[in-house]
């Protein structure tokens, strides 16, 4: 699992995915969390457990911060 010890570092760390599509996250998480990937594909909230799983933490329904060291949860919004 990925520890962040800053806003930035977690900022940072998204910002290289900048532009990828989700095929190419989901490859991203194939390649380095297998054991996550399998867990999320047929999920709903699927892109959320994406953007989470990238991180290597697997999806949950706990209601601690998904980033609990820095309080934060992260939540995607829908676009049309």
């Amino acid at each position: 699992m990925r520890e962040f010890k800053t806003e930035l570092e977690l900022f940072e760390f998204y910002d290289k995915f900048s532009g990828q599509n989700l095929s190419q996250l989901f490859n991203f998480l194939e390649d380095k969390y297998p054991n996550i990937s399998s867990k999320i594909k047929d999920q709903k909230g699927v892109v959320g457990h994406l953007l989470e799983g990238i991180t290597g933490r697997p999806p949950n329904s706990d209601s601690k911060a998904d980033i609990s060291n820095l309080g934060i949860e992260l939540k995607v919004l829908p676009l049309t």
